[in-house]
């Protein structure tokens, strides 16, 4: 299922690895994919897209902080991002988007993958759901980090989150039923 979104060997090794952690009682899935890529003739292009039928509008970024100037909206919900084309160090389309709600079709993903040299993965977010309260384990990594716990009126853990979130390697730990209004926990 992931094979469609996922262009490099690394890519298809990790998506392969966390596929394969889904046990009896643990779902896992991936929640968020972010590539990068530079579009070929990107005024051309960037011209045809707007008459696209997933084209909202274009409007300035709302984080700048990766470079990234200019936002697409979509009716799709595809997350496209700009950056001014002769960037000297940035790759000028960045799309994000959970292909576990994602459809591509009649999108502007392919219209943009079709015409994307050196795409990359720069991000995957993977989930994994467990039948169970998870608040009584005690969690840490190999490797020392930071840990930001939340906790409700009972003392009880709701959230927990280990390492920084603009790291290569963050954890977030948190009943995601009860953040969705859904009835149970997970």
């Amino acid at each position: 299922m992931y094979e469609q979104f996922i262009t490099h060997n690394r890519e298809k090794q990790l998506a392969s690895l966390i596929a394969s952690l889904s046990t009896q009682n643990v779902h896992t899935t991936i929640d968020r994919l972010s590539l990068v890529f530079n579009l070929k003739w990107p005024e051309k292009n960037i011209r045809d897209l707007s008459t696209h039928t997933d084209f909202i509008s274009m409007q300035p970024a709302r984080n700048r902080k990766l470079g990234y100037q200019y936002r697409i909206e979509t009716a799709s919900g595809l997350l496209v991002e700009l950056a001014p084309f002769k960037h000297p160090s940035l790759q000028n389309v960045r799309i994000e988007f959970n292909p576990n709600k994602f459809n591509p079709v009649d999108t502007l993903y392919h219209p943009l993958v079709l015409q994307a040299k050196r795409i990359r993965c720069t991000r995957i977010d993977y989930a994994q759901d467990y039948p169970q309260d998870l608040s009584q384990y005690h969690w840490q990594t190999q490797k020392a980090r930071s840990q930001v716990k939340f906790l409700n009126h009972a003392s009880q853990l709701e959230t927990l989150y280990l390492g920084k979130k603009d790291s290569n390697d963050f954890y977030r730990i948190y009943d995601k039923a009860k953040e969705q209004g859904e009835p149970g926990t997970l």
